[in-house]
């Protein structure tokens, strides 16, 4: 299993206490990790704020889940820096190697998705990847792709007009609806379109 952790609110510890301070909370922050894990595993620093962990032979995903709870639970405990108290949290993407996916790179590339989705969904928690997490990336990268090309076309962008009627009855505005028929992907929500075109 290969964890991916980032510490959550960091560059406000940076920006109230120094840099320095930051380099104090992320070596005790990695005194913390290595104290949670087995011999076999590692600890490693990967830049910044981020840390991963490679967990050799993990007892199953209970297992991992148990081990990324204890992370969240002794990251959430107080860094004391000089006299001064600095609180962090941690976001955590884990996923799993398996006969299929056991390049270091793609371990890499979806534990760090799954932190992201760590991240959105509020930070200070994990989430454990599924292949769900992957496909929802490849589609949001198809729609960037196709949607800079469209830009530039502009063929398939559809707007459509609705009225807005007043509590009389009568007109009082027109709101502009964007609409996008992709020749792969059929109807693609404006759920989706508009936060990728901001």
């Amino acid at each position: 299993a290969l964890l991916m952790l980032d510490l959550d609110r960091f560059k406000q510890v940076n920006d109230t206490l120094g840099h320095n301070a930051g380099d104090m909370l992320v070596q005790e922050a990695g005194e913390r990790l290595k104290s949670l894990v087995r011999e076999s595993d590692t600890v490693a620093r990967i830049g910044g704020d981020e840390f991963a962990i490679v967990q050799i032979s993990p007892k199953g995903e209970a297992a991992v889940r148990r081990l990324c709870e204890r992370i969240i639970n002794i990251i959430r405990k107080p860094f004391v820096i000089g006299e001064r108290e600095a609180r962090v949290g941690v976001s955590i993407g884990a996923v799993f190697a398996t006969k299929e996916v056991a390049e270091a790179s793609e371990l890499l590339r979806k534990a760090d998705i799954t932190m992201y989705r760590a991240k959105a969904a509020g930070r200070d928690c994990f989430r454990i990847f599924t292949e769900a997490m992957d496909a929802d990336v490849q589609r949001r990268d198809q729609i960037e792709s196709s949607l800079r090309a469209e830009l530039k076309d502009g063929s398939g962008l559809l707007l459509h007009f609705q009225p807005i009627i007043g509590s009389r009855g009568k007109v009082i505005g027109i709101e502009g609806l964007l609409r996008w028929n992709h020749p792969i992907l059929g109807h693609v929500p404006p759920v989706e379109v508009i936060p990728i075109a901001e």
